[in-house]
Protein backbone atom coordinates (compact mmCIF):
# COMPACT_ATOMS: atom_id res chain seq x y z
CA UNK A 1 0.00 0.00 0.00
CA UNK A 2 2.92 2.31 1.02
CA UNK A 3 4.34 1.60 -2.48
CA UNK A 4 1.23 2.32 -4.18
CA UNK A 5 0.78 5.98 -2.47
CA UNK A 6 4.57 6.71 -2.85
CA UNK A 7 4.65 5.47 -7.17
CA UNK A 8 1.38 7.57 -7.52
CA UNK A 9 2.74 10.97 -5.74
CA UNK A 10 0.30 10.77 -3.10
CA UNK A 11 2.32 11.75 0.04
CA UNK A 12 -0.28 13.41 2.00
CA UNK A 13 -1.79 9.87 2.24
CA UNK A 14 1.42 7.88 2.55
CA UNK A 15 2.19 10.15 5.46
CA UNK A 16 -0.95 9.12 7.27
CA UNK A 17 -0.90 5.88 6.62
CA UNK A 18 2.48 5.00 7.28
CA UNK A 19 2.45 6.99 10.74
CA UNK A 20 -0.94 4.98 11.28
CA UNK A 21 1.07 1.67 10.86
CA UNK A 22 3.95 2.89 12.76
CA UNK A 23 1.71 3.72 15.82
CA UNK A 24 1.09 -0.07 15.84
CA UNK A 25 4.28 -1.13 15.30
CA UNK A 26 6.06 -1.89 18.31
CA UNK A 27 9.93 -0.68 18.33
CA UNK A 28 11.88 -3.32 19.03
CA UNK A 29 14.48 -5.01 16.85
CA UNK A 30 12.00 -7.95 15.18
CA UNK A 31 10.12 -4.52 13.85
CA UNK A 32 13.00 -3.10 12.76
CA UNK A 33 12.88 -3.85 8.83
CA UNK A 34 9.32 -2.15 8.90
CA UNK A 35 10.42 0.65 11.04
CA UNK A 36 13.64 0.40 8.15
CA UNK A 37 10.81 1.38 5.72
CA UNK A 38 8.74 3.85 6.95
CA UNK A 39 11.58 6.00 8.06
CA UNK A 40 13.10 5.52 4.00
CA UNK A 41 9.59 6.57 3.18
CA UNK A 42 9.22 9.85 5.01
CA UNK A 43 13.01 10.13 3.87
CA UNK A 44 11.96 9.78 -0.10
CA UNK A 45 8.95 12.06 0.45
CA UNK A 46 11.50 14.55 2.11
CA UNK A 47 10.07 14.88 5.55
CA UNK A 48 13.21 14.79 7.14
CA UNK A 49 12.11 15.53 10.32
CA UNK A 50 9.73 12.80 10.53
CA UNK A 51 12.11 10.54 9.58
CA UNK A 52 14.33 11.98 11.89
CA UNK A 53 11.75 11.66 14.87
CA UNK A 54 11.86 7.78 14.14
CA UNK A 55 15.47 7.44 13.86
CA UNK A 56 15.98 9.40 17.25
CA UNK A 57 12.92 6.94 18.78
CA UNK A 58 14.47 3.95 17.87
CA UNK A 59 17.96 5.25 18.68
CA UNK A 60 16.87 6.24 22.26
CA UNK A 61 16.03 2.23 22.55
CA UNK A 62 18.80 0.71 21.05
CA UNK A 63 21.58 3.22 21.04
CA UNK A 64 24.02 0.70 19.16
CA UNK A 65 21.50 -0.20 16.07
CA UNK A 66 23.85 -0.37 13.39
CA UNK A 67 21.07 0.24 10.69
CA UNK A 68 19.63 3.46 12.15
CA UNK A 69 23.03 5.11 13.01
CA UNK A 70 23.83 4.67 9.77
CA UNK A 71 20.68 5.63 8.78
CA UNK A 72 21.11 9.49 10.98
CA UNK A 73 23.98 10.04 8.75
CA UNK A 74 22.24 9.38 5.47
CA UNK A 75 19.75 11.47 6.51
CA UNK A 76 22.09 14.50 7.67
CA UNK A 77 23.45 14.30 4.00
CA UNK A 78 19.86 14.79 2.25
CA UNK A 79 19.92 17.76 4.39
CA UNK A 80 22.68 18.84 3.33
CA UNK A 81 22.18 17.81 -0.27
CA UNK A 82 18.40 20.01 -0.12
CA UNK A 83 20.29 23.24 1.05
CA UNK A 84 22.03 22.82 -3.26
CA UNK A 85 18.57 23.95 -4.31
CA UNK A 86 17.99 26.59 -1.44
CA UNK A 87 21.44 27.88 -2.97
CA UNK A 88 20.16 27.31 -6.84
CA UNK A 89 17.32 29.31 -6.01
CA UNK A 90 19.38 32.33 -4.37
CA UNK A 91 22.14 32.00 -7.65
CA UNK A 92 18.74 32.43 -10.03
CA UNK A 93 16.75 35.26 -8.08
CA UNK A 94 15.62 38.04 -9.49
CA UNK A 95 14.76 39.91 -6.47
CA UNK A 96 17.38 39.82 -4.16
CA UNK A 97 21.18 41.87 -5.08
CA UNK A 98 24.50 40.18 -6.04
CA UNK A 99 25.65 41.14 -3.01
CA UNK A 100 22.77 39.43 -1.08
CA UNK A 101 23.16 36.64 -3.34
CA UNK A 102 26.89 36.10 -2.00
CA UNK A 103 25.86 36.56 1.64
CA UNK A 104 22.90 34.06 1.42
CA UNK A 105 25.41 31.20 -0.89
CA UNK A 106 28.11 31.91 1.88
CA UNK A 107 25.25 31.55 4.75
CA UNK A 108 24.24 28.43 2.94
CA UNK A 109 27.95 26.88 2.43
CA UNK A 110 28.60 26.99 6.00
CA UNK A 111 24.97 25.33 6.85
CA UNK A 112 25.79 22.55 4.49
CA UNK A 113 29.24 21.94 6.00
CA UNK A 114 27.38 21.84 9.14
CA UNK A 115 25.05 18.90 8.59
CA UNK A 116 27.84 17.26 6.31
CA UNK A 117 29.86 17.69 9.82
CA UNK A 118 27.22 16.16 11.84
CA UNK A 119 26.63 13.33 9.20
CA UNK A 120 30.41 12.57 9.73
CA UNK A 121 29.70 11.84 13.28
CA UNK A 122 27.08 9.40 12.57
CA UNK A 123 28.61 7.64 10.34
CA UNK A 124 31.43 7.47 12.64
CA UNK A 125 29.26 5.70 14.74
CA UNK A 126 28.32 3.63 12.55
CA UNK A 127 31.32 2.66 11.74
CA UNK A 128 32.58 2.05 15.70
CA UNK A 129 29.32 -0.27 15.61
CA UNK A 130 30.22 -2.29 12.09
CA UNK A 131 33.55 -1.23 10.63
CA UNK A 132 33.29 -3.87 7.83
CA UNK A 133 29.88 -2.77 6.65
CA UNK A 134 30.76 -1.82 2.83
CA UNK A 135 28.16 1.19 1.99
CA UNK A 136 29.47 2.92 5.77
CA UNK A 137 33.33 2.60 5.00
CA UNK A 138 31.87 4.28 1.10
CA UNK A 139 29.75 7.08 2.70
CA UNK A 140 32.22 7.74 5.54
CA UNK A 141 35.01 8.13 3.09
CA UNK A 142 33.25 10.51 0.97
CA UNK A 143 32.34 12.48 3.78
CA UNK A 144 35.60 12.68 5.32
CA UNK A 145 37.11 13.80 1.32
CA UNK A 146 34.06 16.22 1.28
CA UNK A 147 34.88 17.68 4.56
CA UNK A 148 38.82 17.56 3.90
CA UNK A 149 39.46 15.50 7.27
CA UNK A 150 42.32 13.36 7.68
CA UNK A 151 42.20 9.89 6.51
CA UNK A 152 44.30 7.06 8.20
CA UNK A 153 46.45 4.56 6.09
CA UNK A 154 44.57 1.53 7.79
CA UNK A 155 41.06 3.42 6.79
CA UNK A 156 42.16 4.26 3.40
CA UNK A 157 43.29 0.98 3.02
CA UNK A 158 39.52 -0.66 4.42
CA UNK A 159 38.22 1.92 1.34
CA UNK A 160 40.28 0.66 -1.53
CA UNK A 161 39.37 -2.71 -0.22
CA UNK A 162 35.86 -2.01 -0.63
CA UNK A 163 36.29 -0.43 -4.05
CA UNK A 164 37.54 -3.34 -5.42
Amino acid sequence: ELNYLYMTHQYDTLKNRALEILDKTPFDAEHLNAILDITDYMSNINDLDQSEQIIDKYLGLFPTNFEMTNLKGILYLKKAMNIDGKAESVRLSKTLSNTDKIKLQQELKVEKDNLYKVAHEWFEKAYTIDSNNSENIKMLYRVKRTLNLPISPEFEAKFQEVIK
